[in-house]
């Protein structure tokens, strides 16, 4: 279901042999390896671009299989977006997006929220579990001569619910 763990393999190499960056800053976490991919929202991403291959040199033993770069939307223009959407299993998304722009000085927003209620994960069970994700995203833009000056921050925060091999329910 939403939410779920979820791992990559470029060129068949293990999951935590993939670097991710979201906007050049590393996602890969210090200690278990692997990029928890299920917290990004599509939603506020404008596009990803995968470099398969061996890039250890480039940016250390996290990219043996390849790198994952994730590029945040960047509205050039004065906008507004927001979105609604649901679905099967209890699930409700919103999000909205907003930008100002001008000469040589930007603004720009985001938020996503995505709440999945979830069904048995398991034919024993009858507890249904789900998800919850958060993210936020704000960024500061303005050129100083020929140079540009960025102030950017991202947040993601999930919680996914499970039941465990005895159908005990954790998050």
């Amino acid at each position: 279901g939403v939410g779920q763990n979820t791992s990559m393999f470029i060129r068949g190499a293990d999951s935590n042999h993939s670097l991710v960056l979201v906007d050049g800053v590393r996602f890969n976490p210090g200690t278990i390896g692997g990029a928890s991919l299920h917290n990004l929202p599509t939603a506020l991403l404008e596009r990803v671009e995968v470099v398969k291959g061996p890039l250890s040199t480039l940016y250390g033993s996290d990219a043996i299989g390849g790198v994952v770069q994730v590029f945040t939307r960047r509205p050039e223009n004065n906008l507004l977006e927001v979105g609604f959407g649901a679905g099967r299993w209890g699930t409700r998304e919103a999000n909205v997006q907003g930008a100002l722009a001008g000469e040589t000085m930007s603004a720009s927003f985001g938020a996503s929220w995505l709440q999945a209620d979830g069904f048995p994960t398991q034919s024993a069970s009858t507890l249904a579990r789900g998800y919850d994700n958060r993210s936020y995203t704000i960024a500061l833009r303005g050129e100083i001569g020929r140079a540009e000056v960025m102030l950017q921050g991202w947040r993601a925060s999930g919680t996914a619910q499970y039941a465990d091999f005895f159908l005990s329910p954790v998050d």
